[in-house]
């Protein structure tokens, strides 16, 4: 980027391969909250209108100037709910393990050797 205008908030981008001039307006970039740096590194699709080349659909390439910064009140906010979210979820899957050997079905062990012998005598006829 070579120029641009806070106050009109455009200005005008010089391509790498051929050095021509293309303008461009802040809403062409996907966050417009953010204003564009000098020298920033973006990619763009070059349309032709009227008598000038103009930037469509630009991409910022420079993470650090895309990012918008975080307000630390919002950032402390977001890291309670991941906590909170955590928390009830560990909770809720430990009342689940709770309910679940509370509810287990004890089933008696077979004891008698009888009813063992009397199913091998059975089998033993046929």
């Amino acid at each position: 980027m070579v120029q641009y205008d806070a106050v009109d908030q455009s200005g005008c981008i010089e391509l790498v391969k051929d050095q021509r001039i293309v303008y461009f307006h802040v809403s062409d970039f996907p966050n417009a909250e953010i204003q564009p740096q000098l020298n920033e590194r973006i990619k763009c699709l070059v349309v032709e209108s009227e008598d000038n080349l103009k930037a469509n659909c630009i991409v910022r390439l420079d993470i650090k100037n895309s990012v918008q910064k975080v307000d630390p009140y919002t950032e402390l906010l977001a890291e309670m709910n991941k906590a909170q979210s955590k928390r009830l979820s560990r909770k809720s899957v430990l009342t689940r393990l709770r309910l679940l050997n509370d509810t287990e079905i004890r089933h008696p062990s077979v004891e008698s050797v009888e009813s063992v012998e009397s199913v091998e005598s059975v089998e033993s006829v046929e």
